[in-house]
């Protein structure tokens, strides 16, 4: 498995971005290993995530953000 960052977003929902090359591959380990029966949901072709990393990323993320 690959690197899988989780965000909870409330009590009982959870965000887990993975790396989008794996992301069919990490699907299909999370449906096999879902022992709690929790809705789970590819959202991976209706999202994406941009890293920005450095040590000026506050600086670009504060100048570019909402």
């Amino acid at each position: 498995m690959d690197d899988i960052l989780v965000h909870k977003v409330a009590d009982d929902n959870y965000f887990l971005c993975v790396n989008a090359s794996n992301q069919d591959k990490d699907f299909d380990h999370i449906i096999a290993h879902n022992k709690f029966q929790c809705e789970v949901e590819n959202a991976g072709p209706r999202l994406a995530q941009i890293a920005v990393q450095g040590l000026r990323a506050r600086d670009f993320a504060e100048a570019h953000g909402n």
